[in-house]
C-alpha cells in the first residue's frame, strides 16, 4: 500500500489526525503531496511516517522515499 491509498482510506476526522501528526494540514497533503507536485524535506518525511504507524498504516520512511522518488524519476527525460 503506498501513502496515496492509505489516505484515501481514512475518514475526514482521520485525514485531520494524521496532518496534525505530520505537522501539515490536510490541504497540503492533497494539493502537494499525494498528486506528487512537491517533494517534501526529510523531517516532513519522518512526521508522514509517524502519521501513518498512529493511524496503523505499515507504511515506512522507505516506502515514502519510494512514494515520492519514483515520481520524480518518472518526470525526468530519459537520456538518449
Amino acid at each position: 500500500m503506498d501513502l496515496k491509498t492509505f489516505y484515501q482510506g481514512l475518514s475526514g476526522d482521520q485525514r485531520k489526525r494524521f496532518a496534525a501528526i505530520a505537522g501539515t494540514s490536510t490541504a497540503y497533503i492533497e494539493v502537494h503531496l499525494l498528486p506528487r507536485r512537491k517533494m517534501p524535506r526529510p523531517r516532513l518525511i519522518e512526521n508522514l511516517g509517524n502519521a501513518c504507524a498512529a493511524l496503523g498504516g505499515a507504511i515506512s520512511q522507505e516506502d515514502l522515499l519510494a512514494f515520492f522518488y519514483r515520481a520524480s524519476l518518472e518526470k525526468q527525460p530519459s537520456a538518449a
